[in-house]
């Protein structure tokens, strides 16, 4: 989700706790946001269903990364790249999730609960 927050523009983004991408955005306090064009669905549904626990999952899917001037990875491929600052995260709270989606989607204890983390936009490229 995109908005303005604490005077700020700022993306929301929201990842399970059971995905290799979760302890990336625990451990930095920068993430970013990548839209593609949409010949490159192959590739993004390749990344998408591999994890890079597992290794590269990047050169079978035909893509390449390199970084931002802030040392933050990106897919080069990407035809808008928003580059956040981490300002604030939450884990949501079991108690406080609707019964309906806690029982379909965690209930099991395969997925792990989602954190919710808002980034300030601090740098925009559009290719």
């Amino acid at each position: 989700g995109f908005g303005y927050l604490w005077v700020k523009p700022v993306v929301t983004v929201y990842v399970s706790s059971s995905r290799y991408t979760h302890k990336f955005m625990e451990n930095n306090d920068y993430f970013i946001v990548e839209a593609f064009p949409e010949n490159m669905q192959d590739a993004l549904m390749y990344i998408g269903t591999h994890s890079g626990r597992d290794g590269d999952k990047l050169t079978p899917a035909g893509l390449t990364a390199s970084f931002t001037p802030l040392g933050n990875p990106i897919l080069n491929e990407g035809r808008l790249i928003i580059e956040c600052k981490k300002i604030y995260s939450a884990p949501f709270e079991e108690n406080k999730i609707p019964a309906e989606a806690y029982n379909k989607f965690y209930k099991n204890g395969k997925n792990g609960i989602h954190t919710m983390y808002i980034g300030e936009i601090v740098n925009v490229w559009v290719k």
